[in-house]
């Protein structure tokens, strides 16, 4: 029984029962409201449904009852009461939802893929404050998805100061004056601009690491860095804080506060938010002011922010921009 069928049998059913109701007006109240209620039920089925836009050119119309990881389950739109349909994710390109929202499907690179072998997605870079860079997928970045940007994550984060090893406390206090220096210029209108776009959404307040999850042994006499494997990682754990279900995520690693070189460095990382795949990671480095403590080291991170904006994402925003 497809819809209409449905709809034309209840019509039925009900005007049956109202034309053999005896009180007058009762029968005319309950015939205007069944009538009302039938009538809305038509529009509400007739008009209300969704779109899955599959690969192969196919358009479904649906109501759909769920939006998994792995598949879509829905019901036909012209056969409501009839059995559940699925459609694996890797075969649907959009699904336009009835009040109006959109959610595309796009192709990514698998995290495990990537552990595999990502040194074959290092590129080199002419600019010297870039000591690595990594594009897996970095058209999603410029694409039309929301860049979702998750702030400072100082977890991971070292002090290389031979004369302060295992010394952390005395400097510990400062950190959330470094923090707050960044925080202070690195505001959401210079990220919109450095970026390029206003489809950044603030997510700081809901999942930014602590400057005091800074970990404990964090002043060290030496530190070789984060690789591409650890920042992969460490995206994969970040994500189980995260309550958005698409989009693109813009994290910022903070790796090193290098004494000795005077410098700092952090590794700027935009991943998919759905399967946690990294699309673009680079380590940058920014050199430190001579200011006072207070400051020092938070203008180091503005100065590296900086120069990620310049010799990293405005040229591959240009590649991008030249290659359409």
């Amino acid at each position: 029984m497809n819809l209409n069928q449905q709809l034309s049998f209840y019509i039925f059913v009900f005007t049956s029962t109202i034309v053999n109701m005896k009180s007058t007006f009762v029968r005319s109240f309950l015939k205007g409201t069944v009538f009302t209620i039938v009538i809305l039920s038509f529009i509400q089925f007739g008009y209300s449904q969704d779109i899955i836009e599959t690969k192969s050119g196919d358009k479904i119309m649906a109501k759909i009852v769920d939006v998994g990881q792995v598949e879509i389950k829905y019901k036909l739109h012209d056969d409501i009461m009839g059995a559940m349909q699925t459609i694996d994710i890797q075969d649907v390109i959009v699904v336009t939802f009835s009040n109006g929202s959109i959610k595309r499907f796009v192709e990514l690179p698998k995290p495990i893929d990537m552990m595999a072998a990502p040194e074959k997605h290092r590129v080199s870079n002419s600019d010297i404050s870039v000591l690595w860079e990594y594009q897996f997928q970095t058209e999603d970045v410029f694409g039309g998805a929301t860049i979702l940007y998750y702030g400072l994550d100082m977890s991971h984060l070292v002090f290389v100061n031979p004369n302060k090893a295992n010394q952390d406390e005395s400097l510990r206090h400062y950190l959330l004056s470094w923090h707050h220096k960044f925080n202070s210029v690195v505001t959401s209108s210079l990220i919109k601009r450095g970026l390029q776009t206003t489809r950044v959404a603030m997510k700081t307040k809901k999942v930014q690491f602590s400057h005091e999850l800074v970990r404990k042994d964090w002043v060290k006499e030496s530190w070789n860095g984060l690789n591409i494997d650890e920042v992969i990682t460490a995206v994969s754990t970040f994500r189980t804080t995260i309550v958005e279900q698409e989009g693109v995520g813009f994290i910022i690693i903070l790796d090193n506060y290098n004494k000795p070189k005077n410098k700092v460095t952090a590794v700027f990382t935009f991943f998919d938010v759905a399967s946690g795949a990294v699309l673009w990671a680079s380590k940058v480095e920014g050199v430190a002011s001579d200011a006072d403590v207070i400051n020092h080291w938070g203008f180091g991170m503005v100065r590296m922010y900086h120069q990620f904006r310049l010799a990293v994402y405005e040229t591959g925003y240009k590649n991008y921009r030249k290659s359409k």
